[in-house]
């Protein structure tokens, strides 16, 4: 839990400056890899192999979380000059002793903008430093971002990137990631119904109804578009989780694997909201998710034989808690109960992010 925190200390930084925005939102990345990369070699336990995989980039693809802070410095016409620091959290394995591990990074950045008719196009350069959480690697990291950020109603947008990332201690060429996020423009006129929200965190399979058929405790990015009618709100997420299994099988030829797929799993639910102080609300709602659970390499098993599964319906449940830092920017945690009813399969989630609200 507390790789969430570092990621979000950037949202809450110098919260009660105006002309701050705050963004956060995830990332799929793709490591550059010296020769073989994936799955699909011999396996090697020990460990042994872990510090050249990481040397030459031997890493699997994942997802990742990233937020942080920035604000215009200079701005003449159309142009802006912006800077801020952003901390991401890359979850990722080596693939040859398929041990899991993330990598933590903080960054400080400056760049510039063309603004145009509300829609911001730009790039950021930016350095910092990185550790794993297995505390065996460490460094500097070097980035640069382009990406472009479109308005979604007053005081909220959304921005597509793409990084291009280079780690010291890691003798390859730049690796990539693409991450879509929500940011705040810091203008809080006016009343919005629409809500926009990006989290990320744990899911326990196994926990409460259902069973684990198997899979491991995960991360898992969620993003979520709330629309209110009177005193209710309707919700659309998309959440991404990296499911794998702790059941070794056979991957092309090559046994010891433990297979893993990113699940996109479709909600659509009902939510409301209780006041508890000025800041701190109460948090409960209820609905559908809908996921592509098919896999060819045994992702799920049902008393020691492969599960095989398709597009699934699932019932949830969530309950959380939401605190108001400042206009239109919120921090809230929630636990959401998810069970697939056709896999028999229980899901218990835990999150953090923000939320920017109305």
């Amino acid at each position: 839990m507390k790789k969430i925190w570092v990621v979000l200390v950037c949202c809450v930084a110098m919260q009660s400056h105006a002309q701050w925005r705050t963004f956060a939102g995830g990332f799929s990345s793709r490591w550059n890899t010296i020769g073989h990369h994936g799955h699909d070699q011999n396996l090697c336990a020990s460990g042994d192999c872990d510090a050249d995989d990481f040397g030459r980039a031997n890493l699997d693809d994942s997802i990742g979380f990233r937020a942080g802070r920035e604000r215009d410095f200079f701005s003449a016409g159309a142009l802006r000059i912006v800077g801020g620091a952003d901390a991401s959290v890359n979850h990722t394995e080596y693939n040859r002793s398929q041990r899991d591990f993330s990598v933590v990074s903080i960054a400080m950045f400056a760049g510039a903008d063309l603004e145009i008719a509300g829609v911001r196009i730009g790039a950021r350069y930016g350095a910092g430093g990185y550790a794993t959480t297995t505390a065996e690697q460490s460094g500097a990291i070097r980035f640069i971002d382009v990406g472009a950020t479109i308005p979604l109603r007053r005081g909220a947008g959304v921005r597509i990137a793409r990084r291009t990332f280079e780690m010291t201690r890691m003798g390859t060429g730049p690796s990539r990631d693409l991450s879509i996020a929500f940011v705040t423009s810091g203008d809080a006129r006016g009343e919005s119904n629409w809500e926009f929200g990006t989290a990320t965190g744990t899911t326990i399979p196994g926990a409460g109804a259902g069973g684990d058929r198997k899979l491991r405790s995960t991360s898992l990015n969620r993003m979520s578009v709330l629309r209110t009618f009177r005193n209710v709100q309707f919700e659309l997420s998309w959440s991404s989780t990296a499911h794998e299994s702790s059941v070794p099988s056979v991957f092309r030829g090559y046994d010891g694997n433990f297979r893993s797929k990113t699940i996109e799993g479709y909600g659509l639910s009902v939510a409301q909201s209780r006041a508890l102080t000025r800041a701190l609300s109460l948090r409960w709602s209820g609905g559908l998710e809908l996921a592509d659970w098919r896999d060819d390499h045994k992702l799920l098993t049902r008393d020691g034989k492969e599960l095989v599964a398709g597009v699934e319906l699932a019932l949830t449940a969530s309950a959380g808690l939401r605190l108001q830092l400042q206009p239109r920017l919120a921090i809230e945690s929630s636990l959401q109960k998810v069970y697939w009813r056709a896999l028999d399969l229980g899901e218990l989630r835990w999150t953090t992010g923000i939320v920017l609200t109305q």
